[in-house]
């Protein structure tokens, strides 16, 4: 539920001035019903994928971006797919009782969606315009200077992180002059989470 909610956020732009926000009305329509522009998730851990699963079934076109060729290979081995295994009732019989009628909880694997390796230097790879950034706290700013030179003034990056004090620490280390900075959303999460296997999505 929370990835659809932030599906939705995707319609309100947050322009960074110095420490002020400025919220304006953008557009972006999930679903099939009308155009939807790519979203490029940065961090495939348990938070990443699992955030990736959810929009790609609101109808958004996903690209994972991967810590190198082999990961990519191995993501397109396994069908190009994230399996989302929602096991808690499972390891926790008494929560059926908090179940909503109709509410699914069979394992699914969602499909079509894309991967590249973070480290490959294409120009057919063209600008991000929106980046989930679910990476750990500690390796942002290193993954994230791999991205930045295809963000630009019209991107829109949500941080996924644990901890305080991401978004400043990019502010410092890559935009400490007001040209072509992207609009930033600092997001929580309150998924539990993890991945059954680092080798599996």
């Amino acid at each position: 539920m929370a990835a659809v909610v932030l599906a939705e956020q995707w319609q309100r732009r947050a322009a960074v001035l110095g420490r002020r926000y400025i919220y304006s009305r953008g557009t972006m329509s999930a679903g099939t019903g009308g155009a939807t522009s790519r979203i490029h998730v940065l961090g495939a851990g348990a938070v990443g994928l699992l955030f990736a699963a959810h929009l790609r079934q609101a109808g958004h076109p996903i690209t994972l971006l991967l810590r190198s060729q082999a990961a990519v290979d191995r993501f397109e081995r396994q069908g190009s797919r994230i399996s989302v295994i929602n096991d808690w009732v499972r390891a926790h019989p008494s929560r059926r009782l908090l179940l909503q009628p109709g509410e699914d909880i069979t394992p699914c694997a969602v499909g079509g969606i894309q991967a590249e390796d973070i480290h490959t230097e294409d120009d057919r790879q063209g600008v991000i315009s929106k980046l989930v950034v679910a990476t750990k706290a500690q390796d942002t700013l290193q993954a994230f200077g791999r991205v930045r030179m295809r963000l630009g003034a019209q991107s829109t990056v949500v941080l996924l992180q644990n901890g305080m004090g991401v978004f400043e620490a990019i502010q410092r280390e890559f935009y400490t002059q007001p040209d072509n900075v992207p609009a930033f959303i600092v997001g929580t999460n309150a998924h539990g989470c993890l991945r059954s296997c680092s080798d599996e999505f």
